[in-house]
């Protein structure tokens, strides 16, 4: 994912989040990659190249925080994503 596309998925959200009625909100998306090399005897014979992402929304609702994230990216769960966050402002 490149950065306008990142940057095309927080906005997403952040739709989501006022088409549910969210007052506040900011949404985090992070990505990383790591390199894992493993030898024996001199020589290299493992390597594993991981990536992650996640993204996190903070929503503010009648004074009250709630906090959200996911790994998983498509609709569903985003929609998930801005639900549970919502749910937990109710709470703090």
């Amino acid at each position: 994912m490149d950065i306008k596309a990142g940057r095309d998925l927080c906005f997403q959200v952040v739709e989501m989040a006022k088409k549910a009625g969210i007052q506040q909100c900011d949404v985090i998306l992070q990505r990383g990659r790591s390199l894992s090399l493993q030898a024996q005897q001199g020589k290299i014979d493992k390597s594993k190249v991981s990536s992650t992402q996640i993204i996190g929304i903070r929503v503010i609702q009648n004074q009250k925080l709630g906090i959200a994230a996911s790994e998983a990216l498509d609709e569903a769960a985003l929609k998930l994503l801005v639900t549970q966050a919502a749910e937990a402002s109710r709470y703090s």
